[in-house]
């Protein structure tokens, strides 16, 4: 691979959360399309949860991550989970 086709290669990297996890959803039939796609990083920096943990309503929002996942194998595009963990401040509240 030259330094060129390096430098034209696309990996889109998402970081929303909350409401905008959803709207992932809409950069999919681009992507699709593309030429240049390598991988898509979908938005995911949280830890890698159990069927147990999905059953905590306060934890629905992590399905809108799996149903742009699903959505992104529909569409063939590529994909490359990074899961970063828990972030201190999210676990622990200080006073």
């Amino acid at each position: 691979m030259s330094a060129t086709s390096i430098a034209y290669q696309l990996t889109p990297r998402s970081a929303v959360s909350g409401t905008g996890v959803a709207g992932q959803e809409t950069l999919l039939p681009a992507l699709s399309r593309s030429k240049d796609l390598v991988t898509f990083f979908p938005s995911d920096l949280g830890a890698v949860w159990t069927e147990h943990d999905y059953e905590d309503t306060a934890l629905d929002f992590l399905k809108a991550k799996d149903r742009v996942v699903d959505a992104a194998h529909k569409a063939g595009v590529p994909l490359t989970i990074a899961k970063s963990g828990h972030f201190a401040e999210l676990s622990f509240r200080s006073p």
